[in-house]
């Protein structure tokens, strides 16, 4: 009889250590993680052009007025966005009824419903309220990017991250950075795929390719955002290759880490290469004697990447090494004329952005209005780094650009969102040491978050990368309280 007993005593712990450490698995969260990996894959690509009518008030320099307005790189993005956000929140809302799940007490919770509180307002009594409700016509990021984002992230901070999940996100995120890297690296070598006529068709119409013109260089518009996402992409591959070994084949994260990689340097954008740089860093003190072999292929792939390419376009050369005439002295940035000058530009933007945050810094300006208040008339605005006609609708730093929007309190409140993540995490996986999928999964998360946030100094938060950051720090944050949730089991 006691035999019996000692034998049934460690199935019965066995049980009630699997009640403390697994969450309730939810049929409908693989709907929802369907929709998320939808998201996902076709947020940072699609692109294709949109006529529409803006109003707005009439800027002379250049001109920039109500009528109809054209963009390739937000609008579908933004449709995309919205109708995910409802499919997802939809779903959602159903397994809250249906299976009376409530939301996840997390430290997320009252920032995340201040924010959008503040977000509200703050369009509630902004002087363009159309533009900070929609956003600018050819950007789209004005409150309601905001408030899906925001959404999007609690969601994904109460699903559960399963390893079979992990997988399948990796290979959707690959998937994605091959297509993005291909697109970069044919602009790249010279080929402008917009004089190929069925490309023309696809990015226009047939009923508009004839006067379509100008050049496909990524599919966000914009060298430098996709400069940030290509180096937070890289770090997250990177962390799967050094600690993902047994999760994810090495050759499927060579690959996206070296097409991540190869999208990086093609971008020609310093800001990415610094954020890479600094993320990278900190993968190799958390990996410690983990980095052996991992290492020399990751040194590898940067020489024969950077040598390759670098043949290509010499100009690869000057944006990796832009930093040897700071460190050297050629250029001081105490004097004002070289600080306004810096980055080409930004510290021009970055001053007048803090003089607008002053103005109204509790509810800031509204989304995506700066175009609108700007002084693009300012004498410190000359030709040795910026047109006299440019209109600057962006600060270039998605610190201020979040200040200038919502206001300061908001800003301090995104911060917090940040750190904390960040240091609950790091202290987490200082405590829990043990290599499971889910602490593989966490550590790339962190890498892609910090890589993002260190480029958000030097660029902007924008539809076609921004809901991917969202996601994913929803997604770590749901790894934390499982994690938790975990050494608490064990704990008891």
């Amino acid at each position: 009889m006691s035999k019996k007993r000692t034998k049934n005593k460690p199935v019965s712990s066995q049980k009630n250590k699997a009640k403390l450490i697994t969450p309730d698995i939810y049929p409908i969260d693989t709907y929802i993680q369907t929709a998320f990996l939808l998201l996902i894959f076709f947020i940072p690509l699609v692109v294709k052009l949109k006529l529409s009518v803006f109003i707005s008030p009439f800027i002379s320099i250049p001109v920039i007025s109500t009528g109809m307005h054209a963009s390739f790189f937000s609008y579908y993005k933004w449709i995309i966005l919205v109708i995910a956000t409802l499919i997802t929140l939809g779903l959602f809302i159903f397994k809250q009824i249906t299976h009376k799940y409530l939301i996840r007490p997390s430290f997320i919770n009252l920032p995340i419903a201040v924010l959008v509180v503040i977000i509200l307002l703050s369009t509630l009594f902004a002087d363009y309220k159309m533009i900070a409700l929609t956003g600018y016509y050819d950007q789209h990021d004005g409150a309601v990017t905001y408030l899906c984002c925001l959404l999007l992230m609690l969601i994904a901070a109460n699903i559960r991250f399963t390893e079979s999940f992990g997988r399948r996100l990796t290979m959707v995120l690959g998937a994605a950075t091959i297509i993005m890297t291909a697109v970069s690296l044919i602009h790249y070598m010279g080929i402008d795929l917009t004089q190929n006529s069925t490309v023309r068709i696809l990015l226009a119409g047939r009923e508009h390719a004839d006067y379509a013109s100008g050049f496909l260089s990524s599919t966000l518009g914009n060298q430098n955002y996709t400069s940030g996402l290509a180096a937070a992409l890289f770090c997250f591959f990177t962390a799967l290759l050094i600690w993902g070994r047994k999760i994810i084949h090495p050759i499927y994260t060579i690959i996206f880490s070296l097409s991540a990689l190869a999208l990086l340097m093609t971008s020609l954008s310093s800001s990415g290469i610094i954020a890479a740089f600094i993320a990278l860093v900190i993968l190799v003190l958390l990996a410690g004697y983990d980095f052996g072999l991992v290492s020399t292929v990751v040194i590898i792939m940067l020489g024969l990447s950077f040598s390759f390419l670098v043949k290509q376009n010499p100009q690869l050369s000057n944006e990796v090494f832009f930093w040897k005439d700071y460190l050297s002295g050629e250029v001081d940035l105490s004097e004002r004329s070289n600080f306004l000058e810096a980055g080409s530009g930004r510290g021009y933007i970055w001053a007048n952005t803090v003089e607008l945050i002053e103005d109204k810094p509790l509810l800031g300006h509204g989304a995506n209005t700066m175009a609108y208040y700007l002084p693009h008339n300012n004498p410190d605005k000359n030709q040795r780094f910026m047109a006299a006609r440019t209109v600057v609708d962006k600060p270039h730093n998605a610190y201020l650009g979040f200040a200038f929007n919502f206001g300061i309190p908001a800003l301090l409140l995104l911060l917090y969102l940040f750190f904390a993540h960040l240091f609950l995490n790091l202290r987490q996986m200082v405590k829990i040491r043990n290599i499971t999928p889910q602490r593989v999964y966490q550590i790339a998360i962190i890498a892609f978050l910090l890589a993002y946030w260190v480029q958000g100094l030097f660029n902007d938060f924008v539809i076609g990368s921004a809901p991917l950051h969202w996601i994913l720090l929803g997604f770590g944050v749901g790894l934390y309280h499982f994690r938790e949730e975990e050494l608490t089991g064990e704990q008891k």
